[in-house]
């Protein structure tokens, strides 16, 4: 009974205990189907623990060793795979592959497919060569039991592919890319989807091998394929043909691409019309293949139009601002590059929050790039430095990326000068590229080509060609002839070949440079033009004037478009950088090519790029102002003017000691440059201010009348530190067909001629008037504009090279800033309305110029501060006390005269005469302004005397601030200066009576159709290519007409007489040079009542100029 009751007792335990494990299976299985549906719902995270307990509870159940449990496992690696959590994947199909084996052995389906999603696994760990191992395993264990599993093992080869790929193994890819679509073929049909995309990953491959050929075909048979099933796969056609247009491209079919990449257009806008990122992607493609073309136009235009269709503020668009900016910079448009990618970098830095991305760093990298190319050097250098960093943390310093940065830096300081610092650079750039690239890749080579450089400059001249002749070896080797650093390592070659006395090879050399960058840039981009530019001076040298010719007259057209069209959006100091960066090509290497071969089209060549040189940085700036002030917008208008007030506010601030600005000059120029760079971007609704800026000489010649001749004096350097000029002349009469040069003179002739004697002997006019005599038959009238050392000589008023008289005895002489004036000359319109200063108290007060300063409080926004130091120059310049007596009587007489002409007169004297009183004139001057009154101007030399004054921005050397540390150099002495010039503290809300050039600039003069500045040195000022930084420039960039100025220290007396006869003359009708002509001659000739002629002498009276008039 016992017994019985035991074995009772067990089987109900037994059946008690499979009724559990039933239970828990039911469980483990409800549970899986949970997971299941949070896993097909993309919540990966959600569905693991829930996973993880299932298989927990299967394993207590039923143990691991099971289909279901194996089955479990492997759902679960994949989930953690989504997650991202790949270490635990292959933890996870590991364990899985064991227990296959175990419960299936090692030959079997089961086994390959965990083989395949390791290898899977490891490969998106990056861990290629491990996927590579396993997917071969899974490879052979398939090739056993094949059975019905092709699909599979066509996937199985193209994964192993893309392994074999990633180890740079491209034979092995290719092999495996080849079988695989071999397969597909063979299962699906040469019609199937499945072979047309195992054609198109077999082109992909031979694409990276280089075998282009074989890609387009590959991918031609994929697409015609893809065109059979639109129905099903819309989108797939459209697909293959942008892929084939890329092989296209990448084996410079570039046509062949575009026609491409049309029809992918075409078939993007039928399935998802012309909003889709498709389509907007196609036009970006198609921007992109017309730039490799060199048809940057199109370019440009089709990359702005999938700006248009792109989702704004997404990554592909900075992408597509990037490459907008880039098509800008390789059609010499750097304004428009910079400002598109600009943009591209601020958006790109507020979508990556707090961590910068490899893109931003890209970005970043080339905003400097263009930076460079307007010879922004110091900003390039900044933002270099950023991108430099960004990729040191987020990729590596043994990255490709980094290497370019220091590569890139390198190339700026050695611009700069800093020898040492590009050596250091660019050596650490080609160790990187070196352990990255090995020594046998483009990369490796251009960063050997560019130390070369620096080396060369440095001395190490024959290492340099030895290095310089490996790397275009090198290039050829591995990227062929027709890659754009071959044609780089051809053009720094040439440099080497040509200091070593061999022109003839770096001749050759540069011709091959200039055709491979035809072929590879085209003609409208400006690397081309740089090789233009080499063979023209290499022609040059040869005395080839044919090639010269062709050359130079290429070249010129070329960066013309390219400084009118850059300068279009560039802020003032942009402009500056840019003009430093280009002129010498128009202010010398142009003019040496007239002067040494004077032919008819060299000659054209020359004129014109000098009516373009003279003035072009001035003319920029008085054109971009005149848009603005006129264009009928107040509130253009107004942030104008906030500029020009702005920019005050920043000089004042280089004025002080660094540790006593209260703003920081670095952001305040920032911001400045975001206002002028929005102003100049509104301005663009009313036209471009740069059309004006190209002014060619038949122009000229057309506006010359009979019995007129204008003449372009052109100084240019003739030796390397500009030490030494030559002195030329472009002449134009009515009726003339082409210009004519005239030799002149050598500085150095010039030079030779004591000052005493400059207007006392015909000496000066032998050398610069007397080459033109045979040319000057039958002229009655000269518009002559200086240049050089003529900017500082009265030529109008010297003895005559014949001995009789003066020059402009026999001619009438007008003194111009550039003939190109001649050309957009108007009819003189009749004065009614002049404002006179003269007989100023310089004494004043602090407390009356305070209340003056409240009286004219709307223009009391540009202040300065002198020094004591001033008024020391001052009396030693002009006089021996600062009051003029001479100067009250001077103003009351042309005031009477002025008067009873009918023209409105307002004379502010004594303590009227103030500098506040002259600004509110802003906007408001009338036509006639008339400053009796001391005046000032120091050299660079003079500025080194210790005692000098302190607002003059020394210690400010960005280059974008030299023109105005030279206008700050000249200036006019208002009411209450003596204060000032005595260090005693100027009040609140007043000026201190020392007006610059500069401040002069801020103004709005436009209205003034005569500037007469009766002060000593006031015609004086820092002599530069682009014309005279001094008082003349500061009237000039007000928008003032015709200015009478001096050129040395004039006497109060004879200037009073010259004056008051020239305002007689004036007002009786006669023309504004011939009532100067009328006042000279007067003052030489006057007779005083004792009989003498004190005032014959030509320190009375040669001083005087009379710029720009053309009556």
């Amino acid at each position: 009974m016992k017994k019985l009751l035991s074995i009772a007792l067990c089987c109900i335990i037994a059946v008690s205990a499979n009724a559990k494990k039933k239970a828990t299976i039911e469980e483990s299985m409800q549970l899986y189907q949970q997971a299941v549906e949070l896993y097909n719902a993309r919540d990966y995270a959600a569905a693991a623990p829930i996973m993880e307990e299932s298989l927990n509870i299967r394993a207590e159940a039923a143990g691991k060793e099971n289909a279901a449990y194996i089955k479990q496992l492997g759902n679960l690696a994949r989930c953690r795979s989504n997650m991202h959590d790949l270490e635990g994947a292959i933890a996870t199909e590991t364990e899985a592959l064991r227990l296959i084996s175990i419960v299936y052995g090692n030959d079997n389906l089961e086994y390959a497919a965990s083989l395949s999603d390791l290898a899977l696994y490891n490969s998106r760990l990056g861990k290629y060569d491990e996927a590579v191992k396993l997917a071969s395993l899974a490879k052979s264990v398939r090739q056993n039991v094949l059975s019905q599993e092709i699909p599979n093992y066509a996937t199985l080869l193209g994964n192993l592919a893309k392994y074999s790929y990633n180890i740079k193994d491209n034979a092995a890819a290719l092999g495996y890319a080849n079988e695989a679509a071999d397969v597909r073929r063979r299962f699906d049909g040469e019609n199937g989807v499945p072979y047309a995309k195992s054609l198109a990953d077999l082109a992909e491959y031979h694409h990276h091998a280089g075998k282009h050929a074989d890609a387009i075909a590959s991918q031609k048979a994929a697409a015609e394929i893809y065109r059979t099933h639109t129905a099903e796969y819309p989108e797939a056609y459209g697909n293959a043909m942008s892929r084939l247009a890329a092989y296209h491209a990448a084996a410079k079919q570039y046509q062949a691409a575009i026609d491409a990449e049309r029809v992918a257009l075409q078939e993007r806008e039928h399935t998802g019309g012309n909003a889709s990122s498709q389509y907007a992607s196609s036009l970006s493609n198609l921007a992109l293949y017309n730039s490799m073309s060199g048809n940057y136009d199109e370019a440009i235009s089709l990359g702005k139009q999938s700006l248009a269709v792109g989702e704004k503020g997404s990554r592909d668009y900075a992408v597509n601002l990037d490459r907008i900016a880039s098509y800008n910079a390789s059609a010499g448009n750097y304004s428009e590059a910079l400002r598109y990618e600009n943009e591209a970098v601020e958006l790109l830095k507020s979508l990556d929050g707090g961590s910068p991305s490899h893109g931003y760093a890209t970005s970043l990298s080339n905003l400097a790039l263009y930076n460079a190319a307007v010879g922004n050097y110091d900003e390039h250098i900044r933002l270099e430095t950023e991108a430099l960093a960004i990729r040191a943390q987020s990729e590596s310093r043994e990255s490709a990326a980094y290497a370019s940065s220091l590569n890139a830096l390198a190339t700026s300081n050695f611009i700069l000068g800093r020898r040492d610092e590009a050596i250091r650079l660019g050596t650490e750039a080609l160790d990187i590229r070196r352990r990255i690239f090995g020594e046998n890749h483009p990369e490796y080579a251009i960063a050997l080509s560019n130390l070369s450089i620096y080396r060369f400059e440095s001395g190490e001249r024959q290492q340099a060609s030895a290095m310089a002749s490996d790397a275009m070896r090198r290039i050829e080797a591995s990227a062929g002839k027709s890659h754009p650093y071959y044609a780089t390592a051809l053009n720094n070659l040439a440099a080497y070949r040509y200091y070593a006395d061999s022109i003839s090879d770096a001749i050759t050399l540069n011709r091959e440079a200039l055709a491979l960058r035809h072929e590879t840039l085209g003609e409208q981009h400006p690397d081309y033009a740089v090789s233009l530019c080499n063979l023209a001076n290499l022609y040059s040298e040869t005395s080839d004037v044919a090639n010269l010719s062709q050359c130079a007259l290429k070249a010129t057209a070329l960066k013309t478009r390219f400084l009118t069209s850059t300068f279009s959006d560039l802020t003032t100091a942009e402009r500056n950088l840019y003009w430093q960066r280009n002129r010498r090509w128009f202010t010398a290497d142009l003019q040496q090519y007239a002067h040494d071969f004077p032919t008819d089209s060299l000659i054209s060549n020359g004129y014109n790029a000098i009516l373009l040189a003279k003035g072009v940085l001035l003319n920029s700036e008085m054109e971009i102002s005149r848009l603005l002030l006129q264009s009928g917008d107040p509130t253009l208008a107004d942030d104008y003017r906030r500029l020009q007030a702005d920019r005050m506010i920043l000089n004042r601030q280089y004025e002080k000691p660094v540790a006593r600005r209260e703003l920081s000059t670095d952001s305040l120029s920032r911001a400045i440059a975001d206002l002028e760079r929005s102003l100049i971007s509104r301005s663009k609704a009313y036209g471009d201010y740069t059309r004006r800026l190209s002014v060619t000489w038949p122009q000229v010649a057309s506006a010359l009348s009979e019995g007129e001749m204008a003449v372009e004096f052109v100084a240019y350097p003739i030796d390397d530190d500009a030490s030494s000029s030559r002195y030329i002349a472009y002449v134009l009469r009515h009726g003339m067909t082409r210009p004519a040069m005239v030799p002149i003179c050598l500085s150095s002739q010039l030079d030779a001629i004591p000052a005493a004697s400059l207007y006392t002997t015909p000496d000066a006019a032998r050398l610069i008037w007397q080459p033109l005599d045979s040319l000057m038959a039958g002229v009655e009238t000269v518009y002559f504009s200086p240049d050089g050392q003529l900017y500082n000589i009265a030529i109008e008023s010297l003895p005559a090279y014949d001995g009789n008289g003066m020059t402009d005895d026999s001619r009438r002489l007008h003194r111009l800033s550039s003939t190109r004036l001649l050309a957009s000359r108007r009819e003189p319109r009749a004065s009614t309305r002049a404002t006179l200063y003269g007989g100023m108290q310089y004494s004043m007060s602090p407390d009356e110029m305070q209340v003056d300063g409240q009286r004219y409080r709307t223009a009391a926004s540009m202040r300065h501060r002198a020094s004591r130091s001033l008024l020391d120059s001052i009396n030693r310049r002009c006089a021996s006390s600062l009051y003029l007596p001479a100067s009250l009587t001077e103003v009351n007489e042309i005031s009477s005269t002025l008067s009873a002409s009918g023209i409105a007169t307002t004379t502010l004297t004594g303590t009227e005469g103030t500098e506040t009183s002259f600004k509110a004139l802003s906007g408001q001057a009338g036509d006639i302004a008339h400053i009796a009154t001391h005046g000032f101007y120091w050299s660079p030399d003079d500025m080194r005397a210790p005692s000098r004054l302190k607002f003059l921005q020394l210690d400010n050397q960005a280059p974008s601030y030299t023109e105005d540390k030279a206008l700050t150099r000249s200036g006019l002495l208002f009411a209450g200066a003596e204060n000032a010039l005595r260090g005693h503290e100027t009040p609140d809300g007043a000026d201190d009576g020392v007006l610059t050039a500069k401040e002069i600039s801020m103004l709005d003069l436009r209205s003034l159709d005569l500037v007469v500045l009766s002060a000593c040195q006031t015609g004086l000022g820092e002599i530069t290519s682009d014309g005279v930084l001094g008082l003349q420039r500061g009237f000039k960039k007000a928008g003032a007409g015709a200015l009478m100025m001096s050129l040395w220290k004039v006497d109060d007396d004879a200037t009073r007489l010259f004056m008051s006869r020239f305002y007689a003359s004036l007002t009786s009708g006669v023309p504004r040079h011939d009532a100067m002509r009328d006042a000279r001659n007067h003052l030489r000739r006057y007779t005083a009542p004792d009989g003498s002629t004190p005032y014959a002498a030509p320190s009375y009276w040669a001083a005087f100029i009379l710029l720009d008039s053309l009556d």
